[in-house]
């Protein structure tokens, strides 16, 4: 479905019957930030706080395990803010968007959290200057926002995570239900089966995990540098029993991902040692887009093959994992998105058939035109292909063929009314591309 609007949050939560009766004083509260621009000649003045982890987004996604079972994918963005309210709305300043609604107003940055601007520090020393008429900026305020970094750790599905520091402080659930936060400057969030811890990016941590239940569990470290999640290492369906313990040594200041040592029965006994899934940068760190899929004809196999494509930030990476079923095709990529191939009227041999019913985006389906992909052929005494093909049709009307001749070598590729001669042997490809099905060769 996509990032959700102001008004598609409010219809949301009004439908899962939270507390909307405070939308309406908090969008009369905030229709005065409108008038800023004009007050009256009176100096209006902001203090935001920066420089802290703090909630931007939740990703919420219906997707389908490769053993074809449906869960809900729970993710949060972090962004810079006081770790309550975000930058941009405490400062009423949104550089990305150059957009900004402080009029005149002066903006100044406190690297401290929501509870700290109103307790001690820097933000009432501000305060005290400014009611002093001294124009001297007090330690620890500035005209720019201050950054925030560190290590983001999350896990997904029945599996509790701790983490212990140098000096073994610990963050992460307790004994009687609650949890804690000992490690300065950590945090620890929870969303369902979703667990999050954040840590500092200075020095050595120990990562313990165990199971509340059977089945898999995903990993992930988020790296953050200057307000940006710069690195994503992920552990993807690590399995679990009832009794699974893992571990892990994470070196924040060191560029290798750690390995995790997974004990399934328990027993204090490591067996087997976990790399990463995948480590992503760039565009890819947040990778919501589902894969694609190319369908053609194995000359070698002499069978209709499917291959999985995720697009990761420009950059196509084919041979991801597919669980075929006996009419679907389960494409998963690395950060958890699914595309699921319906098919029907599939045949094998000299008269290959292959036709799509449907495409389903994380659990999204994408109806698709009436389509048939054809294969003929034959062998020579070798079991050379000797005649060869290739037919695409949609709506039952032909749209390619490709006829290849091996004497000559050469494939004649025919599109309506048009014919291309190709030397040598062409193999025809269907691609998927956002539910519509395109054709090449």
């Amino acid at each position: 479905m996509g990032a959700l609007n102001y008004t598609q949050i409010k219809n949301l939560l009004t439908g899962l019957n939270f507390n909307t009766p405070l939308f309406s004083p908090s969008e009369a509260f905030h229709a005065l930030d409108n008038s800023l621009s004009n007050t009256n000649g009176v100096d209006v003045m902001l203090i935001a706080g920066s420089g802290q982890k703090t909630l931007g987004q939740i990703i919420e996604e219906k997707r389908i395990s490769l053993l074809g079972i449906p869960y809900i994918h729970e993710d949060m963005i972090n962004i810079n803010g006081d770790g309550t309210v975000p930058l941009f709305s405490a400062s009423l300043n949104d550089p990305s968007k150059n957009k900004s609604l402080s009029g005149n107003a002066k903006v100044f940055y406190v690297k401290q959290d929501h509870s700290g601007l109103v307790s001690s520090g820097p933000a009432l020393n501000l305060i005290k200057n400014i009611l002093d008429n001294n124009s001297q900026l007090p330690d620890g305020v500035s005209l720019q926002p201050y950054h925030f970094g560190g290590t983001g750790l999350s896990v997904h599905s029945p599996v509790n995570i701790h983490v212990y520091d140098s000096e073994n402080r610990h963050t992460g659930p307790t004994g009687n239900g609650d949890s804690e936060a000992n490690i300065p400057g950590s945090s620890y969030d929870t969303l369902d089966d979703t667990k999050f811890i954040f840590v500092p990016s200075d020095g050595q941590y120990d990562i313990k995990f165990e199971a509340t239940d059977q089945g898999s569990f995903d990993f992930k470290i988020r790296k953050f540098e200057n307000d940006v999640n710069t690195t994503a290492i992920l552990y993807n369906d690590i399995p679990l029993t009832s009794a699974t313990k893992a571990e892990a040594v994470l070196d924040t200041l060191s560029n290798l991902p750690p390995t995790l040592q997974v004990d399934q029965d328990g027993n204090g006994a490591i067996d087997s040692n976990i790399d990463p899934t995948a480590v992503l940068t760039g565009n890819a760190v947040y990778d919501e887009t589902p894969p694609e899929a190319n369908i053609h004809f194995d000359t070698q196999t002499r069978d209709i093959v499917i291959t999985g494509l995720d697009d990761q930030g420009g950059t196509s990476i084919a041979h991801l994992p597919i669980l075929r079923t006996e009419e679907k095709s389960i494409i998963k990529d690395n950060t958890g998105n699914t595309l699921v191939i319906t098919d029907m009227d599939r045949a094998h041999g000299h008269n290959a058939v292959f036709s799509i019913s449907s495409l389903s985006y994380n659990t999204i389906e994408s109806p698709v035109e009436t389509n048939k992909l054809s294969i003929s052929y034959r062998t020579d005494k070798n079991n050379a292909v000797r005649s060869f093909v290739q037919k695409f049709e949609i709506k039952r009307i032909v749209k390619i063929q490709l006829n290849y001749d091996p004497d000559a070598n050469k494939t004649t590729v025919v599109m309506g009314k048009q014919k291309i001669l190709e030397d040598g042997m062409k193999i025809l490809q269907i691609s998927t591309e956002k539910g519509s099905l395109k054709y090449s060769y």
